[in-house]
């Protein structure tokens, strides 16, 4: 199925231990992510570590993921935008007032 948007679930590299960690959260948002989205991949680097989301609903699916893991300590550095899958300016979803997202 072809997704209209990206959106980026984003981390510092220091408030998630390694990518072992992420594949963990990865694991905690596959189970209730479907049919809004689906995880396209992850990935590290520049001191981030991201998940990248392809759906056709970000709002929907950021309230799914917020759903699965707002009672986690990684729900406190969370940062999530997404963008459309042609397109390269993103619309932050959280934390609400932060201005700059970069991939």
């Amino acid at each position: 199925m072809s997704m209209k948007y990206m959106m980026v679930l984003q981390w510092s590299a220091s408030e998630i231990q390694g990518l072992v960690a992420l594949g963990t959260v990865e694991n905690i948002i596959k189970t209730g992510l479907l049919p809004l989205g689906e995880i396209n991949g992850e990935g590290a680097g520049g001191g981030v570590l991201n998940i990248f989301i392809g759906t056709n609903q970000p709002q929907q699916a950021y309230e799914k993921v917020k759903e699965n893991l707002w009672m986690y300590k990684c729900w406190e550095s969370i940062r999530v935008a997404y963008r459309e899958m042609s397109g390269s300016d993103f619309t932050v979803i959280w934390p609400k007032g932060l201005s700059e997202f970069k991939v």
